[in-house]
């Protein structure tokens, strides 16, 4: 079907990659916020989960990391992950002082090591200095959010230094699988 559209439209070889690429991204991303949408409606945290699925999915975009193979692979490990984040964020496991140094020290990461490349994905140069911009943008916008939480007793800084684990650890596990640098 896309071959056909390519065709019809006269797209080369290339913008027929970019279009498939690009319909696959907008497929997983749609399902695995689908999904976690409605399993937000089961836990009573959907306000919640529009923060998560809001700052997972930008800092995830500028920093890189690790993909899954396939899209139910993707849509597997994206619940896995939410459901981890509504068990790490429902409770008071650890205090504000613990959340907010396990905080700092993903975001000094993540300014050290932001974007990783993935070798299927690979950044122009200006991409890479795009992300960066980006990444700095969401860190300020996370930062100002995680001080106004803890201003205001609000438990969602808690959701900010979950999703910056995340974004870690996929950042270090595509570093250590694929030799990224």
């Amino acid at each position: 079907m896309i071959e056909s559209a390519a065709v019809y439209f006269g797209y080369d070889e290339t913008d027929m990659l970019l279009l498939k690429n690009g319909i696959s991204t907008v497929v997983c991303d749609g399902a695995d916020f689908l999904s976690v949408i409605l399993i937000s409606f089961f836990l009573g945290r959907t306000a919640e989960t529009v923060l998560y699925i809001l700052l997972f999915s930008g800092l995830r975009r500028c920093t890189g990391g690790w993909h899954a193979k396939t899209i139910p692979g993707c849509i597997a490990v994206y619940d896995a992950l939410y459901i981890l984040w509504h068990l790490l964020t429902s409770r008071n496991i650890f205090g504000l002082h613990v959340f907010a140094c396990i905080y700092i020290l993903c975001m000094i990461y993540i300014i050290a090591f932001a974007p990783v490349i993935h070798p299927n994905h690979p950044l122009e140069n200006i991409e890479f200095i795009e992300n960066r911009i980006r990444m700095k943008r969401m860190l300020i916008i996370s930062t100002m959010l995680f001080t106004v939480f803890c201003l205001y007793a609000c438990q969602l800084y808690r959701t900010i230094t979950v999703i910056f684990v995340y974004n870690l650890l996929s950042m270090e596990l595509l570093r250590k699988t694929k030799g990224v640098q």
